[in-house]
């Protein structure tokens, strides 16, 4: 006979079925208005969904249930079949539920009539007459799920920096980066080894353990996801991820971040990219660094700017190439060269020109004219050999302009040779020789100049 002094658990079992009508609780502790199998009428008007008692979830032993810590104890929705007992035995006042129970709904319930959805939503018609378990983890009608959505979505033929272009600036090799694309899902499940958790917007985790084709892959109803997926790289097993965003992606670390990647990194973004350092910025290849820029590049530095080559440096434009400084300083170990192919060279001072190598300066226009100009003086000096040649040369000054070699200084024109001095002499000055040259001269030399080392040839 059973025990009647009330004491929980040694009164009689009572269990019960029922269906949930309600799951806003007031308090929310998450208990569900249910109306049960057997004890309670389907009549709304006899007994109504808001007259019947709040049953409390049971939660399993891996949640605490106390201050928020573990799982919320919300699942089920209107219209869920439901299992669970009274607390106060026959009495059937406090009831506990402690489990859910699907199947395959053939139709859609009155809402008017107890045992439904008062709300006539669930169950949903496109799910009628198919188990309510997950089709994910049935791999039945995949067409409807998200993840066709994600093959239907799939970005493709994404470039990559340098496409088109090989180590030697032409047509890029085969095997090369070119594009890459997202990859499609891969998705072979077999019943009953994926375990799907989805909410009623369509959020979904799954944990699928189908052979070979293993997968972790939680996904938000708006499209942003991660999948990590069982590949097979050439006999080894390895473990793929694939992140996409919908929308926008922060990533904030406060403190240090490291990356490590053993093989090739693309990264490709249709806007603006912006790299700001507090410190220093530290760029380094083991090979080679190529930076292609389709419109405008600038590089603007606060302090002192290196560039530093241990081999040769180019610098090469299609249009103009301006150098603008306080003070232009260029020094050459062996030869120095400026050539005008086309047009004309200038250097013009409104001090000095200085233009000193250890061996040869060559300053050269084949087509056009040289042009030394200097408001004060121009000198011109190497230890080796000065030879300036064009079609037109003029090295002039307001004051003074000197040029000089501790070897030969040539200066030859096969039309006209000027040499004037408005204000002062003109001073053409050697250890061993002068030699000046034309068909037509006019001269006008002082008698101190030493005629056995001054050759004139008229």
């Amino acid at each position: 006979m059973a025990n009647t002094n009330g004491f929980l658990g040694f009164d009689r079992f009572v269990w019960f079925q029922g269906v949930v009508e309600d799951r806003v609780d007031p308090l929310k502790l998450g208990r569900l208005r249910v109306r049960i199998l057997g004890l309670h009428t389907e009549n709304k008007n006899k007994i109504p969904t808001k007259e019947l008692p709040w049953a409390f979830p049971i939660t399993p032993i891996t949640n605490a249930a106390m201050n928020g810590i573990g799982q919320t104890p919300m699942g089920p929705v209107e219209g869920t079949w439901v299992v669970g007992f009274f607390r106060d035995g026959e009495n059937c006042q406090e009831p506990v539920v402690f489990g859910t129970l699907g199947g395959i709904p053939e139709k859609k319930y009155n809402a008017q009539v107890g045992f439904s959805d008062p709300t006539g939503f669930y169950p949903g018609n496109e799910y009628l007459k198919e188990p309510d378990t997950n089709r994910l983890a049935r791999n039945e009608k995949i067409s409807e799920t998200v993840i066709q959505q994600r093959r239907d979505k799939l970005k493709t033929d994404v470039p990559v920096a340098l496409e088109g272009v090989s180590e030697n600036g032409g047509a890029r090799e085969e095997g090369d980066d070119t594009t890459w694309s997202e990859p499609t899902p891969v998705y072979k499940t077999k019943y009953p080894f994926n375990h799907v958790t989805q909410s009623e917007s369509g959020h979904i985790k799954e944990w699928d353990d189908t052979k070979g084709y293993t997968r972790i892959h939680e996904y938000h109803q708006l499209g942003t996801f991660y999948e990590i997926y069982e590949v097979d790289d050439g006999g080894e097993k390895k473990a793929n991820k694939l992140t996409k965003i919908n929308g926008e992606n922060y990533t904030i670390v406060l403190g240090e971040d490291r990356v490590y990647i053993s093989g090739s990194c693309n990264v490709t973004v249709d806007g603006r990219i912006n790299i700001y350092a507090g410190g220093d910025i530290n760029i380094e290849a083991n090979e080679k660094a190529t930076i292609i820029v389709k419109g405008e590049a600038s590089v603007y530095c606060h302090n002192n700017l290196s560039i530093t080559a241990e081999k040769n440096i180019y610098l090469s434009a299609g249009g103009d190439l301006t150098i603008s400084a306080e003070n232009i300083n260029m020094t050459s170990t062996k030869n120095s060269t400026v050539n005008s192919l086309g047009g004309n060279i200038v250097l013009g001072s409104a001090l000095a020109i200085g233009i000193n190598s250890q061996q040869n300066v060559n300053i050269s226009s084949e087509l056009g004219s040289t042009i030394i100009t200097s408001l004060i003086s121009s000198e011109m000096s190497a230890i080796g050999s000065i030879v300036i040649n064009a079609f037109e040369t003029s090295v002039n000054s307001t004051n003074k302009t000197t040029v000089g070699s501790l070897n030969d200084t040539t200066i030859k024109t096969n039309k006209i040779l000027e040499m004037v001095s408005m204000a002062g002499y003109v001073n053409v000055a050697s250890t061993t020789r002068v030699n000046l040259e034309a068909p037509s001269v006019q001269r006008y030399f002082p008698k101190t100049i030493p005629s056995k080392i001054f050759t004139f040839n008229p």
